[in-house]
Order: C-alpha cells, then sequence, then structure tokens
C-alpha cells in the first residue's frame, strides 16, 4: 500500500510538531530553573507561561493530526461514509 499526498502531509507535519516541543520544553525547563531560583525575575516567568501555552497548542495540534479519521466502504451500489467519532464506532461495529 502506498502513501498518498494527504498520508505525507500528515507524516510531515506530526513531525515538525514533535520535533517543535524540544527547544519548547528546554525553554520551559530553564524558565523554571530561573524563577526557582530568582523569583523576582519577570521575563523568565513570562518566558516560561508562553512555552508552557505553545506546548499545549502543539500538543492539540497533534492530537488533531492523530485524531482526525475518516472510513468510506462501497459494496456494491451501497456506500457507507463515516468520520470523526462516528468512524470509531462504525469500526467497532465492524469488528
Amino acid at each position: 500500500m502506498k502513501w498518498t499526498a494527504r498520508d505525507w502531509r500528515q507524516f510531515i507535519a506530526i513531525i515538525f510538531l514533535a520535533l517543535a516541543n524540544i527547544p519548547l520544553s528546554v525553554a520551559f525547563f530553564w524558565a523554571q530553573y530561573t524563577v526557582h531560583f530568582a523569583p523576582d525575575n519577570d521575563f523568565a516567568f513570562w518566558l516560561g507561561i508562553a512555552a508552557g501555552s505553545l506546548i499545549a497548542i502543539d500538543i492539540i495540534g497533534l492530537s488533531a493530526i492523530l485524531g482526525r479519521r475518516t472510513f468510506r466502504f462501497k459494496v456494491g451500489e451501497n456506500e457507507m461514509e463515516a468520520s470523526g467519532e462516528e468512524a470509531e464506532r462504525v469500526m467497532e461495529q465492524a469488528e
């Protein structure tokens, strides 16, 4: 089975989103470490808030890519299409 262009785009998006969390995690750790030893450092505090927010957005993006499912069945002239949570229910019923 060959990958379609959409599969490749999703794969590349997943890789980039996963790799984006590495420097964000380093910045988040540095900010927490700095605020722990110098609580009056406002720059480190806001950097930590920003890095944590970006990590959360990144994880939501990953879940959106991985959670998107669409199934299409065609048997003879009958066709069935399901997407999202409905698709998972259809696949569970088919098993």
